[in-house]
């Protein structure tokens, strides 16, 4: 796969699907039990304990094999930071690991994996003084320490061990003492102090913050355990969505999906999906990390809303916004060449494009390309110059279509011109693809009198001067907020400002060849 190449459509044929395939009939009985035991326990899938926001840059969840018996298929969860040249570390940089706050898992939210009953529980018991030992009243402890046993309508239980004293409110565990009355014993077993009585079990939700990682009970260090039983028996837990990748000289590229499996044996690094909002927007992002960022965010339930793409000192950088995944198929390219954009266009015939960008790198133009399976009539160009350009708009009037967008770089003092146009209803429009940017505001205002805001900006600089391309419709679609000029910071006040209250991002935008500086516009809607 070409490095620049992104989509979801990513297909993994393994031996057992051929076997399925090609031999089945030989096997038809063997599968039929296998399958049968196979969908007793996948009925359910569960969410991970972990959420990506609550993980800094360079961090990852991190798990290996669990030991036998009722734990077998358990995990025991720690987080490593990436320090580069395919290393990683548990603790935090300047710190040696001999205190429990070094690790930096230790004080990680955890989440319910699904809805259930908070059936048993212990939420004060004093943590282990130091990794590696052991507090010194541990017979009258839970093994979990400081935990939460969960029932779930699939007939499995839950165990969330280890968590940090007081993390685990008392609205969700009644039971408030530090340690047991009396020691653990054969006769006098943990159950007797842990498990609730019927009228203080308490009802939990997917999702729903339970507690802190910490270092509590029977723990050699801080980590989360996790691990699920059915009838005395250890139970397999199916998870609907996660990344994983082996931790085994490990980079930060290359991640594989296990929705709807099992986390995968050996000694394995985890990117846990991240909360779905309104809207995920980044801007200054450069391109070369986007892959690993496109596969996480689809993995969590979002897609592709809007790319722009430009170039500060060669170096190619993305601004990007992502909504709720809508369920219809789609597609997106970045950083295409001319040959490989068309070549999207040509092998994806059941999807139509609706969004498409242009920026130079390294003295080429490259391509940005998102294709959804949607109705409607579309017309796309790219590599126009001016003239041809306005030739494709005259068209396009023509067959009563409208624009999307009129993305324009230089390349060896040329303009060239990237566009797309669909059926809108924005009730009359224009373009004005070669705005000074120290006479943006005056067209801005010029339109603004005649009823016309701007619904897409593209900026670009040539021959030394700093440009936008412009499309202004009457029927921009509810309040506007517009900005230019804005430095990074001023970006990321705006945009907080913005979100905060209730607009949506329609486009960021940066000036695209410029020798050092980030300089930004950006349209808001709500």
């Amino acid at each position: 796969m070409n490095k620049y190449e992104i989509t979801t459509n990513r297909m993994h044929d393994t031996i057992w699907k051929r076997l399925f395939k090609f031999y089945w009939p030989m096997v038809a009985g063997i599968f039929l039990m296998v399958g049968f035991a196979q969908n007793a326990y996948s009925a359910t899938y569960y969410a991970l304990p972990f959420k990506a926001e609550d993980l800094k840059a360079g961090e990852r969840v991190s798990t290996g094999d669990h030991t036998g018996g009722i734990q077998g298929e358990g995990e025991d969860f720690g987080i490593k930071r990436y320090l580069g040249n395919k290393k990683w570390s548990h603790v935090k940089n300047g710190t040696d690991g001999k205190k429990n706050t070094d690790y930096l898992i230790y004080g990680k939210p955890i989440y319910a994996i699904g809805d259930g009953t908070i059936v048993g529980c212990w939420r004060n018991a004093p943590e282990n003084p130091h990794p590696g030992e052991r507090h010194a009243q541990k017979d009258k402890i839970p093994g979990g320490g400081n935990m939460l046993w969960v029932d779930h309508a699939d007939g499995t239980r839950a165990l969330y061990a280890h968590m940090i004293p007081g993390s685990i409110s008392e609205k969700l565990c009644a039971n408030n003492a530090q340690l047991f009355p009396k020691p653990k014993s054969d006769a006098n077993p943990e159950g007797n102090y842990v498990m609730l009585p019927a009228g203080k079990t308490v009802k939990i939700k997917k999702g729903q913050f339970l507690g802190k990682a910490g270092n509590s009970g029977s723990s050699s260090g801080p980590h989360f355990h996790l691990h699920m039983q059915k009838a005395g028996k250890a139970a397999k837990i199916f998870f609907e969505r996660g990344l994983y990748k082996s931790s085994v000289n490990a980079d930060l590229n290359g991640w594989k999906s296990f929705a709807k499996k099992e986390i995968p044996d050996g000694k394995i690094l985890i990117w846990p999906p991240r909360t779905v909002f309104n809207e995920y927007t980044r801007f200054g992002y450069k391109d070369d990390d986007f892959q690993r960022l496109f596969d996480h965010l689809v993995d969590s339930g979002y897609e592709l809303e809007w790319i722009d793409g430009y170039s500060v000192n060669n170096q190619g950088y993305l601004n990007f916004s992502w909504k709720p995944a809508s369920g219809k198929k789609w597609k997106a390219y970045f950083g295409q060449t001319g040959a490989q954009y068309q070549k999207r266009y040509d092998t994806n015939k059941d999807l139509a494009p609706i969004f498409v960008d242009s920026y130079t790198l390294g003295g080429q133009i490259r391509y940005n390309l998102i294709l959804k399976a949607i109705p409607g009539n579309f017309l796309a160009r790219h590599g126009l110059t001016y003239d041809q350009h306005m030739k494709v708009m005259d068209d396009a009037k023509k067959s009563n279509l409208e624009p999307v967008n009129v993305s324009v770089v230089s390349v060896g003092n040329n303009l060239s011109y990237t566009v797309l146009y669909r059926n809108r209803n924005y009730g009359g429009w224009n373009i004005k693809s070669q705005i000074k940017e120290s006479d943006y505001q005056k067209v801005f205002d010029d339109f603004k009198k005649q009823g016309k805001t701007p619904v897409y900006l593209n900026a670009y600089k040539h021959n030394g001067t700093t440009y936008f391309s412009a499309i202004f419709a009457k029927n921009g679609g509810g309040s506007l907020k517009a900005r230019h000029g804005m430095s990074a910071s001023v970006l990321q006040k705006e945009w907080k400002n913005a979100v905060d209250n209730g607009f949506n991002t329609m486009i960021l935008t940066a000036f695209d060849g410029a020798a050092s500086e980030h300089r930004y516009a950006g349209l808001w809607r709500k």
